[in-house]
């Protein structure tokens, strides 16, 4: 292999020896034909052939050079790296491309499909959602405009004592206690900080559950009924609780209701008892928080009434303790006549109490009725009475309240 490339190194050098040569003899020629060239010529021609001998040189320098780095490159052999794999077939790989694309295709079709069938059940859901919603409004609407209108005509219609005790005659009462309870607890969850107008359906609606059970336990039935039965009972419980969260003053007309319900109540011994234990005696902090300075008068009116039947045969010491003392004490001393009186009536049942203690410490203390209205109860409503205007009646009668015109 090496006497090859000596041999091919040899014959190059030859035929460049050669070119050189015919080089030589045409540049040779050229001056001897030329001889003596003109005189105008002679300048620019030693110009050209000055420059064509200086390449010539060059060329002949470089033609040497590789020559010889030729033909040293074939005296010494040189291990050649080992040729790359050939590339696959370029056909081969168009075509996986082209079905790589193809497949990435038919994903990307088959996802907007599934996009745009999304996108058309989602719009069908919204519009029954608004359709729902919408239906909702309006049943919500209708619920509170049927309540209202039959919840005022059963107020009026309980207003009449046979029909408290045709009501209570059914199978249905426990299941409108239920009711009331569920929307008394309801209501104020939605309206915690504000009532709405008096006015409106879901005002007239409460109001009227509140007037139906206020003259549901103006009669000795009903009272009885309430106290027996459980539902009746967490119905009290419930309305001792909410009381004092009742929104102001947009729920006084409510919490009016609410007070001359418990003071009905209240005539029914059970009743009392009932509502003396109930809560570690939380009736008393009901009746504070509606003696409270900036309470209306007509909420302190139902609040000393209540407690004048509460303290009418009080027993129990502790219960005397929770009595606010000191704002009774302030509201005998009222420029409100009625507020007056109602103070003092409760202060001197205090005092009877205190004195009944002193006399009989250490024994169990029966109380009998005074006679007069002092003895029971003050004063209460009928049908023809209101808040302003009351006529004394038998001391067990109850306020039973005429219903919105």
């Amino acid at each position: 292999m090496e006497e090859a490339a000596n041999g091919q190194v040899s014959e190059c050098l030859d035929e460049a020896s050669r070119c050189l040569s015919i080089v030589g003899a045409n540049l040779a020629g050229l001056l001897q034909d030329l001889g003596a060239p003109p005189a105008c010529l002679a300048p620019q021609l030693q110009h050209d052939l000055d420059r064509l001998e200086k390449e010539v040189r060059i060329l002949s320098g470089n033609l040497e050079g590789a020559l010889e780095d030729a033909a040293a490159a074939a005296r010494t052999p040189q291990q050649r790296p080992a040729p790359p794999p050939p590339p696959p077939p370029q056909r081969s790989g168009m075509a996986e491309r082209c079905a790589e694309v193809e497949e990435l295709r038919s994903k990307v079709l088959a996802l907007q499909s599934e996009y745009d069938k999304c996108a058309a059940q989602l719009t069908s859901a919204q519009a029954d959602a608004t359709c729902l919603r919408s239906q909702l409004t309006n049943q919500s609407v209708f619920c509170a405009s049927l309540g209202s209108v039959l919840g005022n005509l059963l107020w009026k219609a309980s207003r009449v004592p046979p029909v408290v005790d045709l009501l209570l005659s059914g199978n249905k009462a426990t299941d409108f206690i239920c009711i009331v309870s569920g929307t008394l607890e309801s209501f104020l969850e939605t309206f915690n900080t504000e009532m709405p107008n008096q006015s409106s359906d879901e005002s007239q609606f409460i109001m009227a559950m509140g007037g139906i059970v206020t003259n549901m336990a103006a009669a000795p039935a009903g009272r009885q009924f309430l106290v027996s039965d459980p539902n009746g009972r967490d119905l009290i419980q419930q309305i001792v609780r909410v009381l004092p969260v009742i929104p102001t003053p947009s729920g006084n007309c409510l919490k009016r209701l609410l007070l001359m319900a418990l003071y009905n109540v209240s005539i029914n011994q059970a009743g009392l008892n009932l509502l003396q234990d109930d809560g570690g005696g939380a009736i008393f902090s009901v009746a504070k928080n509606c003696l409270k300075p900036e309470s209306p008068n007509e909420l302190k009116v139902m609040a000393l009434r209540l407690l004048h039947s509460l303290t009418c045969e009080i027993k129990s010491p502790a219960l005397i303790a929770q009595v606010p003392k000191h704002l009774i004490s302030d509201l005998a001393s009222s420029d409100d006549p009625q507020i007056q009186s109602l103070a003092q009536d409760v202060n001197e049942n205090l005092l009877k109490a205190q004195e009944r203690l002193v006399q009989t410490p250490n024994k169990s203390i029966g109380v009998n009725k005074p006679q007069g209205l002092s003895a029971r109860s003050p004063p209460a409503l009928s049908e023809s009475d209101n808040v302003e205007n009351r006529q004394p009646v038998q001391p067990t009668a109850a306020w039973r309240l005429p219903s919105h015109q």
